[in-house]
């Protein structure tokens, strides 16, 4: 009994594995989001890793991070740029309006929707290139598109995020050291287990006659198709 639960075939071992990797991966996510700009190219790095976690177990988290994170620097720096001027934008106009009305109006409900919206598509944004070839564009699209036909799990990643990456460090801050060492990396790790089985269906959707152990990245045929109807 005691062999099986200390095997390295065993549940523990995967167990204990698994959180070393997302020690490590948090780090690394971390340095590589120093600059602030590249925040976006790390979380996108991060989602690569975790899926590759998620497909093959032990993986060698410092090199395919890196890897991940040159290859696919570009379209996930842009992105970021792009939320982060929505969202001050946005901001400022709530406060602006806030000022203005001194009450909260109809248009500071759909603001906060909007906004509500474009945290869910946010989370796909930075997952799709993981999975997918796409465009800016069709990753923009393909986001918003995940985000209401699925509108749960979205959520759900949505709130996940907000308390570990927002009210832990708030509400329980006797746990400060863990949340620096696990919160990012267990964000993007929860929302691959959330959200992954939604894209392999996706893909299972838009060729049924795929073998589902192939790699959707891999293969030729976009998916922006299916993503978007």
């Amino acid at each position: 009994m005691i062999k099986q639960i200390f095997s390295t075939d065993g549940k523990l071992y995967a167990l204990l594995s698994t959180m070393v990797q997302i020690l490590e991966l948090n780090v690394l996510m971390v340095l590589f989001s120093l600059p602030l700009v590249t925040i976006g190219a790390s979380i996108s790095a991060a989602y690569s890793v975790c899926r590759r976690m998620r497909r093959e177990g032990d993986v060698a988290v410092w090199r395919e991070f890196v890897r991940e994170f040159r290859r696919g620097f570009a379209k996930p720096t842009g992105l970021w740029a792009m939320l982060l001027t929505a969202g001050i934008a946005m901001v400022l106009g709530f406060q602006e309006l806030q000022n203005l009305t001194n009450s909260f109006t109809p248009l500071m409900l759909l603001i906060l929707a909007a906004y509500g919206v474009i945290l869910m598509a946010a989370t796909y944004m930075f997952m799709l290139p993981a999975y997918f070839t796409m465009s800016v564009g069709e990753i923009i699209r393909g986001s918003f598109s995940l985000a209401l036909q699925h509108l749960l799990p979205s959520m759900a990643c949505v709130v996940v995020t907000i308390v570990l990456m927002g009210g832990l460090p708030v509400f329980a801050p006797r746990l400060l050291l863990v949340w620096l060492l696990f919160a990012p990396a267990s964000c993007v790790w929860i929302n691959v287990l959330i959200l992954e089985p939604i894209l392999l269906e996706h893909v299972a959707q838009s060729r049924p006659a795929a073998s589902h152990g192939t790699t959707p990245r891999t293969e030729p045929t976009r998916m922006k198709a299916d993503i978007e109807s």
